[in-house]
């Protein structure tokens, strides 16, 4: 794994750094899309030294290369995915209990971009589609 990180980080022109390889690494490992809160909870427990604005630096690096996705929530806090295949990511719940599940499914991925792009009369190249769905209390 580490051989194909360093061959990642070079295509991207990333110097590969411990922090950078923590970080993908536990995105690489788990379908939680955590947020960067997570992340750092999780990663300092081996790399104590790490700070949280590291990871936020580091995780807005991986966006901005392509080497992660960016989810958005109802909250304003963002989730992190390192599975690039297409899907669509439902998220649900309420400000303190995000829960996002991920749909595969090429021909119904298709069919949204088809009708969004019909109705909009324009162009979708991107794959990340979201549908955020707020919990509201009656």
């Amino acid at each position: 794994m580490e051989k194909d990180l360093k061959k990642l980080f070079t295509e991207k022109g990333l110097k590969m750094t411990i922090q950078r390889v923590a970080i993908l690494e536990y995105l690489m490992n788990t379908k939680t899309h955590p947020s960067a809160e997570m992340i750092y909870e999780h990663i300092r427990k081996k790399y104590p030294t790490i700070t949280l604005s590291t990871v936020y630096n580091t995780l807005e690096t991986l966006v901005n290369k392509g080497i992660i996705k960016k989810i958005p929530t109802f909250s304003g806090i963002s989730r992190y995915d390192a599975d690039l295949d297409p899907h669509i990511h439902i998220v649900m719940g309420s400000d303190k209990n995000v829960k996002i599940k991920d749909i595969y499914d090429e021909e119904l991925i298709n069919q949204i971009r088809q009708e969004v792009a019909n109705k909009l009369n324009l162009s979708i190249d991107d794959n990340n589609i979201y549908l955020i769905i707020e919990e509201r209390r009656q």
